[in-house]
């Protein structure tokens, strides 16, 4: 005869495993969550679900790995959500929860991502900071003191001195990565305020690799004295290096290989051929060895090591179809770039203004937009005058003057 305890513990047993039942049963999509987790989908076939013990055990199987938990105890219940309390392998409290990503389209995959960066961000500072705490560590949403749930947040504390830390996803969009130096100023604000007893000294902003340009340009104008900050990259692996802080500004600086100069076999030189036919087209040799075919400065296609692509957006290999797609484009190009065009409104005849310059079309002159007012004529007046004008202004700025000589009798005031 079973005793009233033994009882007591199979209706609660029972109790936990109806209700998990009963919401798999009304749900129309049910996904498994657990933080740091890859959430698994509860379809027919992939999960099961027994009673056992105080309360019952869930297997569910994924395509990235399986998840075996007892759930001991249900926290709560909605509509759409169950929250579970669950151990596993000596672990306890393990917080699980059952969504119905029917009703949440797409809250499921971004609270699972924000999840992810959650335990990532967390595996980075215990390494980098093991002296630290760790304290404050969240992602979730504060609306009252305008806290995003895109930024994961946390404070490292050592001693009386405390810093804030804000990180971001990767797989955000550029705007959100640039915006987390003002998020990171609100949740610096709100620590100072919080916490009363500790000197905070300064922020730690975790940043993409690669994307840290724009937050350093504007913590380069933060007062220092008043607030220290440190700049840090993340990679996928989990590496970190910290940003110089004096590395700043708009110009970046690179040295490429310079590849040897490729000569087009055929087909492709045949196909260069043809091209050449086409008014405007010409070549110009690539650091990477390519030649890259342009007209008036757009590129439009690209030839070497055997093959030919072509395209103003993406380059598509030259196929079976042959070259008559990539001499039509050429031709477009040509008939709306060009100086006489008659649609001067027409997207090819302002792609990229700046590049008109940079080709010259097989003229003698520069090939430049007749919309510019007469800019040709005035160009190739200046390139003629050059030599003639050049001693006359070196000798007003050797002398102090304050006038400039542009031209025979044309003087203009200028600062020297």
């Amino acid at each position: 005869m079973a005793t009233k305890a033994q009882l007591q513990r199979e209706v609660s047993a029972r109790g936990v495993f109806d209700a998990v039942r009963e919401f798999l049963a009304r749900c129309r999509q049910p996904v498994l969550m657990e933080a740091g987790e890859q959430p698994i989908p509860l379809t027919e076939g992939r999960y099961d679900l027994e009673p056992r013990g105080q309360g019952c055990v869930l297997h569910a199987w994924g395509e990235e790995g399986n998840l075996v938990r007892r759930i001991v105890a249900i926290k709560s219940e909605k509509q759409s959500r169950i929250e579970m309390l669950a151990t596993s392998f000596g672990r306890r409290d393990i917080r699980l929860a059952i969504v119905d990503e029917a009703n949440k389209t797409g809250r499921v995959q971004r609270e699972a991502g924000h999840a992810r960066f959650r335990e990532f961000l967390r595996r980075i500072l215990f390494r980098e900071y093991r002296d630290w705490t760790l304290s404050h560590f969240t992602s979730a949403p504060d609306l009252e003191h305008t806290l995003s749930p895109s930024y994961t947040r946390g404070a490292l504390s050592l001693g009386r001195e405390m810093w804030a830390v804000i990180g971001v996803p990767a797989d955000l969009s550029a705007a959100a990565i640039e915006q987390i130096l003002s998020f990171g100023l609100i949740w610096f604000d709100y620590l100072r305020n919080r916490e009363q007893d500790r000197v905070l000294a300064g922020l730690r902003l975790f940043v993409p690799k690669g994307r840290s340009r724009s937050t350093a340009n504007r913590l380069a104008w933060l007062n220092r004295h008043v607030l220290r900050s440190e700049l840090i990259e993340y990679d996928a692996a989990g590496n970190v290096n910290r940003c110089d802080e004096q590395d700043y500004g708009n110009l970046a600086t690179e040295l490429r290989q310079c590849l040897p100069e490729t000569v087009p076999a055929e087909p492709v030189a045949r196909w260069m051929r043809k091209l050449r036919l086409v008014p405007g087209v010409e070549e110009v040799q690539r650091p990477d060895g390519l030649l890259s075919v342009r007209v008036r400065g757009v590129p439009f296609a690209a030839a070497g090591r055997g093959v030919l692509t072509y395209g103003l957006e993406t380059q598509t290999p030259v196929g079976t179809h042959g070259i008559e797609l990539v001499i039509r484009l050429a031709s477009e190009l040509s008939r709306f770039r060009s100086p006489d065009a008659e649609d001067v409104q027409n997207p090819l005849y302002r792609r990229h203004p700046e590049t008109w310059l940079e080709g010259r079309g097989g003229c003698a002159e520069p090939a430049l937009p007749a919309a510019s007012g007469d800019v040709a004529r005035i160009a190739s007046a200046a390139a003629a005058r050059f030599d003639r004008r050049r001693p006359a202004r070196e000798a007003s700025v050797r002398t102090g003057s304050n006038r400039c000589r542009t031209g025979p009798g044309d003087y203009r005031p200028t600062r020297v």
